[in-house]
């Protein structure tokens, strides 16, 4: 089961991320591990740790990267007020980590 860490700045949509998480558990079901984090609720020191994260929006990338442990493999969704879009998040985030499971099962060296 692989470990998906998903950060938001804060919980004010909670509908969208209601239904980000549910397309991701509709996709992957027992397959992967959902842990959500706020950047507004997080320590100093925070250290977060996944196979795979995912960002709600591209501002992320850089206030997130102090709290990640690597960042090979992050995939940041567009921000979007539209359902439509939290598809598209799931697709890519299905693609990123199908990729990376075949490279860690296959590595190219």
């Amino acid at each position: 089961m692989k470990e998906v860490a998903i950060i938001y700045t804060d919980t004010r949509n909670g509908n969208a991320i209601d239904y980000i998480e549910g397309s991701l558990k509709d996709i992957f079901a027992d397959h992967i591990r959902l842990k959500r984090y706020f950047l507004n609720q997080l320590d100093k020191g925070c250290l977060i740790s996944a196979d795979a994260v995912l960002l709600n929006g591209e501002k992320l990338l850089y206030t997130a990267q102090p709290y990640l442990s690597r960042t090979d493999n992050i995939v940041v969704r567009r921000r979007a007020g539209r359902q439509r879009y939290a598809q598209d998040y799931a697709r890519s985030a299905v693609y990123a980590i199908r990729t990376w499971h075949t490279l860690q099962s296959h590595p190219l060296r």
